[in-house]
């Protein structure tokens, strides 16, 4: 044994907790030095990526930032989900099945390795307004080196009146995020999406095929003030029924080489879009009069009128999910896009439009 190993585990947790600052290099060097020191160090890795499923999760891991060492400060790729992982034990070691090795940069955030807030502990809460401001207290420690997040959110909450207190969003470096939402009415979102002070300056990539909406009526709305909040924008993706509700209003004129840029609309979604992907929805064949009538307002023929713009392609979507898949599919998804691989973005997939149906 070495002298450092007869060091009391509290000292040499203080003497990492200072120099572990530099990433995971020191923590992973001293790793090597004996079993003790990496078991001492082990807790000061790097990580960069985490999945938290459910309230109890997300609360305990708001708790954990207030308490430990900045580097927990330093997460790149966050998947929250307000639904914890039914029979999923993530402390048990096991890789779900389906899912990468990305998997085990999880960090072991359930109650059975942490205390859980006094608050949550007191009153036994589980609800949504806990979880939605867990995630902010989460992403107020995390927002300047966060880059891809994806966020599924089974909402039961009615009243706009209960976002309303939370705190002003800025996310710097946020590069990508996707969103899957769904309620039993669209006032808490609408409220949240139009009036809240949010700011994602570097986002490049949004997708919004998980959001269901009871009406897309403001759809056209939705586009500009996207155009604000990520004023950089260059890819979208999007469900079928949004698509069809005046989707076309929230496009910008294509600029042309050498032309003067054309006027801002306040409906408009940011000039710099490259290319919106519209995730074809599974079934809802209609029949198509064209050949009869030469005319028809069939949901195939109106998107057809959506996609006329060459930056807007139609691709297969993710077919009838359940919720619980759906959190799975868009859960691989966050994994494969954290390691560098295309997740949802993958266009070489292109429905073979507008006959196909899938």
């Amino acid at each position: 044994m070495t002298s450092i190993d007869k060091c009391p585990t509290e000292l040499l947790h203080l003497i990492f907790s200072y120099a572990c600052t530099d990433g995971d290099h020191t923590a992973r060097s001293l790793s090597a030095v004996s079993r003790y020191i990496r078991d001492c160090s082990q807790p000061y890795y790097n990580v960069q990526s985490v999945a938290l499923h459910g309230t109890r999760q997300t609360l305990a891991f708001a708790d954990t930032l207030e308490k430990n060492p900045a580097h927990l400060g330093q997460i790149k790729n966050l998947f929250v989900s307000s639904d914890s992982a039914d029979g999923l034990d993530v402390n048990n070691g096991k890789k779900p099945e389906g899912r990468s090795v990305l998997a085990h940069l999880r960090l072991q955030f359930s109650p059975r390795m942490m205390s859980m807030p006094k608050q949550s502990r007191v009153n036994g809460s589980d609800s949504d307004l806990d979880f939605a401001r867990a995630l902010f207290g989460i992403l107020m420690k995390i927002y300047s080196s966060l880059k891809t997040m994806t966020i599924t959110f089974d909402c039961s909450l009615r009243s706009p009146v209960e976002m309303a207190d939370m705190a002003t969003l800025e996310l710097p470096n946020l590069t990508e995020l996707s969103l899957a939402y769904h309620a039993p009415t669209d006032a808490a979102f609408d409220e949240f999406i139009f009036k809240a002070p949010l700011s994602f300056p570097a986002l490049k990539r949004l997708d919004l095929t998980g959001l269901t909406h009871v009406s897309y009526q403001f759809t056209p709305q939705l586009c500009g003030r996207l155009g604000k909040i990520a004023p950089n924008l260059t890819h979208l993706h999007i469900p079928t029924t949004m698509a069809l509700a005046n989707f076309r209003k929230g496009m910008p004129p294509q600029r042309q080489q050498g032309a003067t840029p054309p006027a801002a609309d306040i409906n408009h979604l940011s000039p710099t879009i490259q290319r919106v992907l519209i995730a074809l929805r599974e079934g809802g064949v209609e029949n198509c009069w064209i050949p009869d009538w030469g005319a028809c307002d069939c949901w195939h023929c109106e998107l057809s009128e959506v996609s006329f713009d060459d930056r807007i392609i139609v691709v297969p979507g993710r077919g009838t999910l359940t919720w619980e898949k759906l959190k799975n599919r868009l859960e691989v998804e966050w994994e494969n896009r954290a390691i560098g691989g295309k997740g949802c973005w993958n266009e070489r997939s292109v429905a073979s439009w507008p006959y196909d149906v899938l």
